[in-house]
């Protein structure tokens, strides 16, 4: 359905603002996860980098 819709929604038009802010409402959500355990992954590579 999406792909359908991304065919004559353009910038400005009420499907892409909806699709636009139904994507980014989705995106919060991985985006918070990886604010709050970005670091650990970052110290885990650290540590794995260090063993190897």
């Amino acid at each position: 359905m999406h792909n359908e819709l991304l065919k004559s929604a353009r910038p400005g038009t009420k499907a892409y603002d909806e699709l636009l802010v139904e994507s980014l409402a989705e995106a919060w959500h991985y985006l918070d996860q990886g604010v709050i355990h970005g670091e650990v992954l970052f110290a885990i590579n650290a540590l794995a980098e260090r063993q190897a």
